[in-house]
This record gives structure tokens, C-alpha cells and sequence, in this order.
């Protein structure tokens, strides 16, 4: 819990969300209103799977406040640079409150 907590307080690194609208005929993604939040950063070499069953390397992990709506469809801005998100993890309290979303990059 201590753990949780210290990164909950340490989220102060401006990141945008840009949620998943559609995608065109033509295989081009749209978004809706990008969503302005603060995260943690970690740069670590972690294995995920995504959502296709594939392993894959994620080299950023950031942390998200628990009530962010968010999905491996969105799209990340972080530091001016688009991401595409590779997995989505999450904290849980004993009460089965979501306290932070991970997102792999």
C-alpha cells in the first residue's frame, strides 16, 4: 500500500489521452477530444502481451489516476510524442477500487 501511495503523489508529468473514435474506410484512426491528465514515469524494459496474445517489449510505463477512462485504442501523448499503447494494467484496492491504470508503451 505504501508503494501505491508514493505513486499516486508522484504523478505530476503532463500527458495527454486521445481517445478512439472510429476508424475510416481507408484504415485511418480518429479521435475524440483529447483528455489532459498527469501521470508517473518509468522507463523500464518490461514483456507484455497485447491485446493479440503477442509478447511484446513496452520500454515506458506510465501511471494513471484509477478513474481514467482509457483503452489499448488510444492513442498517448507524451512529451510531444505519439504512442501507441501496447497493454493496460491496474492497481486495485482491498475494495476492488481501481487506484491507478498502467499503460505500457
Amino acid at each position: 500500500m505504501i508503494m501505491l501511495k508514493a505513486l499516486k503523489m508522484r504523478r505530476n508529468i503532463p500527458v495527454v489521452i486521445k481517445p478512439f473514435d472510429k476508424t475510416s474506410g481507408t484504415g485511418d484512426a480518429s479521435y475524440k477530444d483529447p483528455i489532459n491528465t498527469l501521470c508517473y514515469a518509468q522507463s523500464k524494459n518490461t514483456v507484455v502481451v497485447d491485446t493479440r496474445g503477442t509478447e511484446v517489449v513496452s520500454g515506458t510505463q506510465l501511471y494513471l489516476y484509477g478513474g481514467e477512462e482509457i483503452t489499448e485504442k488510444d492513442e498517448i501523448v507524451f512529451f510531444d510524442k505519439k504512442h501507441r499503447i501496447k497493454a493496460l494494467g491496474a492497481f486495485f484496492s482491498k475494495q476492488g477500487v481501481r487506484e491507478l491504470v498502467v499503460v505500457y508503451l
